[in-house]
């Protein structure tokens, strides 16, 4: 029996269609290769016009998950210096970390091949400042297209044999 990922379809706007994915929905891990395909597929659509990261990490987590060399290696290739990391704290503990800056070939290259969609516990991949592609701590996984991307995204996940099923 297949199972199938199911992907919620809202109207965002008169312009932008969004489709959802809800981990909590289903028993997949963010590591399956199903998801790290749906993901790929998500970005393949919108590439062109990408061009801003925004991401979000929790130290701890992260190194526990790739290790300390693998997480300061990830970090330095999506372009996080201390120059750009915001600490988000609450009372004087730092909670988590943050940068944003323009999206390299070699960012979008590390998520087109990215293998855990947790190694980040939160990124966004943006077309100025409009949200295209986002994974939000392995809660839902989500993209916005206009009209001409969305079929673009529907043709690379049918290519792909992917087991999605679409809801409105």
């Amino acid at each position: 029996m297949q199972h199938h990922l199911y992907l919620l379809k809202n109207e965002a706007s008169d312009t932008l269609t969004t489709y959802t994915y809800r981990f909590d929905d289903h028993t997949f891990s963010p590591a399956n290769q199903v998801l790290t395909r749906l993901f790929r597929q998500m970005i393949l659509a919108v590439e062109s016009e990408l061009t801003l990261l925004e991401a979000e990490y929790i130290d701890h987590q992260m190194v526990q998950l790739v290790g300390l060399k693998r997480a300061q290696e990830i970090l330095a290739l999506l372009g996080a210096n201390k120059q750009n990391i915001v600490e988000n704290k609450k009372e004087n503990i730092v909670l988590s970390r943050s940068f944003r800056v323009p999206l390299t070939a070699e960012a979008l290259h590390y998520f087109k091949r990215i293998q855990d969609l947790e190694e980040l516990s939160a990124y966004r991949l943006c077309s100025d400042q409009t949200v295209k592609v986002e994974v939000y701590f392995a809660k839902e996984m989500k993209a916005s297209f206009t009209g001409q991307e969305e079929e673009r995204f529907l043709q690379l996940i049918a290519d792909e044999s992917l087991p999605i099923r679409v809801l409105s």
